[in-house]
């Protein structure tokens, strides 16, 4: 089975906790039941994602592959590319993942090209993701290629600890509740029988009371509200403020401060009370709160006890509910609590299906119905691959998709897994690949910078500026290709004398094919006499983006023709270095700068993409 995953460049999501968060909750559960379902065969995982700038996610895979057969084979996302076609807005990127099809013409072509690409390439059997991502599902629909969405579930914490939202299909925003017509068939499509449903909806509402009846802040929430009897209270539950733009569902960036000011806009009830999320990243600043409140008299200030990640305990004494796109929208609709959107996110539609002249009870009772059902699972069913198989077969033929869609025929393409091969085991696999035939390119696509070595003149001089630990002076030396490597660094700072003689005992097995210079790299420019080097390998000094400058310094020592290469090509986190290396394009003898795309080894570094073109001397 081909599996991919598509995570959202974390660019946006600011963390690379983001990342390896979700891998954690969400895609490790989700493959161990995949594997189950594909029994003794091969797992192919495919990742689309700036996965290689996590570290916690690359040790996650490596453990992955230690209980499964998993080949990772990785689809790194370039936001700067992305951004480009939004005019570099992150807001009119997100505002895009929510927009209807209609306005297809109108959006940036780089999603559905790269989706389109992305499946040609892996031809994947499934996909699975905790993205929102419209373009990902067309994708999906036109392949016919089962798209399996997951994040926490709808339902209450309180009651559901840890419930995850699954379906065969887009997510929340963009599926089951994009529209009102589309939540209506859904519930159609299931045939409800709504008997039954109100017997789930009488049982949520009877466990919910009883459950928030014995929080020990029940008693403080009771004196609070019972100084505004017969006054209609709204509840405002604001989120942290990076969540509110990568929603999408505002269009705009916006602070907690002027949501609000919308929500104040917005409400038709006497009060307004606000509560934050429990991170605090989405608090308002103290003195600006204070403002609003001394401007507005209908804001009321909660005990501190009740202020933060407390909207789910708070339902039960409020008439009205207004939040960007918080999921407990879904359980005040389940409540009967009149919801007021602020947004065009899910918590639009659910105040739409108030308002369409369908008996509110049985609405509300087969909605709930079919997320209890069909797409909410419990923490402990999710972590179970064999009941959470079960849970995702009986999805797949819900929707028409059949369990031979993942026999062993469609094991193309498999990848080699190099996630825990040292150096020696992954250049004995580079040399018979050779052997077979393989060319450059094909060594560069399978083994990233490792095969680089092999690229380098046969006999001839190479030089690496920046050599830390030796491990990558060691993988060029493997290639037998270079007469001698000279591995130049000074070994002055955090790479120490320790370092400096780890190296050198590391590199001793080469003998005189290998000399390490401990000087500084200007230095080392008169140790070497012009036009005599075939082969620069430059990892130095990315956060500074100065390969340009080192290039340019150690210019007149290259031979015309030499191959140039170096570490950190990656726009996300060395902005200037990428600008700095795309500079030297017109050294180039085709005019091109080569991408060395990352890989995953038992080395963290070679995930991070490198660079490399044939040296051009100008007269």
């Amino acid at each position: 089975m081909k599996v991919l995953i598509h995570l959202e460049p974390i660019s946006y999501r600011v963390q690379p906790l983001f990342v390896s968060g979700h891998l954690t909750a969400f895609i490790k559960p989700i493959l161990h039941a995949l594997a189950a379902i594909n029994d003794s065969d091969r797992l192919t995982v495919g990742m689309s994602s700036n996965i290689f700038i996590c570290l916690e996610s690359l040790q996650i895979f490596r453990e992955l592959e230690k209980d499964f057969d998993i080949s990772p084979v990785l689809f790194p996302i370039h936001p700067v590319e992305v951004l480009r076609g939004y005019n570099n807005s992150i807001h009119k990127y997100c505002k895009d993942l929510y927009n209807s099809d209609e306005s297809d013409k109108k959006n940036c072509r780089w999603w559905p090209d790269y989706f389109k690409i992305l499946f040609h390439e892996f031809n994947p059997n499934i996909v699975a993701t905790t993205s929102d991502n419209r373009h990902l599902m067309n994708t999906c629909e036109s392949a016919k290629v089962p798209l399996l969405s997951t994040e926490f579930g709808l339902l209450p914490r309180e009651m559901f600890p840890l419930n995850r939202f699954v379906n065969i299909g887009g997510h929340i925003n963009t599926d089951l509740l994009s529209s009102v017509s589309r939540a209506r068939n859904q519930i159609i499509q299931q045939h409800i029988d709504v008997h039954a449903a109100k017997e789930i909806l009488e049982d949520f509402e009877s466990s919910y009371f009883e459950v928030l009846a014995r929080d020990e802040r029940s008693k403080c929430a009771k004196e609070f509200f019972s100084a505004f009897q017969g006054k209609n209270i709204a509840l405002l539950a604001l989120q942290p403020s990076d969540w509110i733009t990568w929603e999408g569902a505002l269009g705009r960036k916006a602070s907690p401060s002027e949501i609000l000011l919308k929500a104040l806009a917005r409400i038709k009830s006497d009060i307004l009370i606000v509560t934050f999320h429990a991170d605090r990243s989405g608090d308002i600043p103290e003195s600006a709160f204070t403002d609003i409140w001394l401007s507005d008299s209908r804001i009321e200030k909660l005990p501190n006890e009740l202020t933060h990640d407390s909207s789910e305990f708070l339902l039960p004494f409020v008439h009205e509910f207004l939040s960007v796109s918080s999921n407990v929208a879904f359980t005040a609709f389940v409540l009967g609590i009149d919801i007021t959107p602020i947004s065009s996110s899910f918590v639009r539609v659910l105040s739409r299906l108030q308002k369409k002249g369908w008996n509110q009870e049985i609405c509300r009772a087969s909605l709930l119905t079919l997320f209890v059902n069909k797409h909410s699972v419990d923490n402990r069913t999710f972590q179970n691959p064999l009941g959470l198989a079960k849970q995702i077969q009986g999805m797949l033929q819900d929707k028409g998709f059949i369990n031979q869609r993942f026999q062993k025929e469609d094991q193309k393409n498999t990848a080699i897994s190099h996630g825990s091969l040292n150096l020696d085991e992954l250049h004995i696999l580079i040399k018979s690949k050779i052997e077979t035939g393989a060319d450059h390119a094909e060594l560069i696509d399978t083994f990233g910078r490792n095969s680089l070595g092999y690229l380098a003149p046969i006999d001839g001089v190479g030089v690496e500026l920046g050599v830390a630990s030796g491990y990558f002076s060691e993988s060029i030396l493997h290639a037998n290709t270079l007469n001698i490597l000279y591995s130049i660094d000074r070994y002055t700072d955090h790479h120490n004398d320790n370092e400096f003689n780890a190296t050198c005992m590391r590199l001793s097995k080469f003998g005189d094919r290998s000399a390490i210079i401990r000087k500084s790299f200007a230095e080392s420019l008169g140790d070497f006499s012009d036009d005599s080097i075939d082969f620069i390998y430059i990892d130095a000094y990315a956060h500074q983006g100065m390969v340009a400058d080192l290039f340019s310094q150690w210019r007149p020592k290259l031979k015309d023709g030499a191959l140039i290469a170096g570490h950190d090509f990656c726009q996300r986190f060395w902005p200037n270095n990428y600008k700095s290396i795309m500079s030297l394009r017109r050294y180039s003898s085709d005019g091109k700068m080569h991408q060395v795309r990352g890989i995953l080894t038992a080395n963290s570094e070679d995930i991070i993409p490198s660079f490399f073109f044939y040296y051009a001397k100008m007269q």
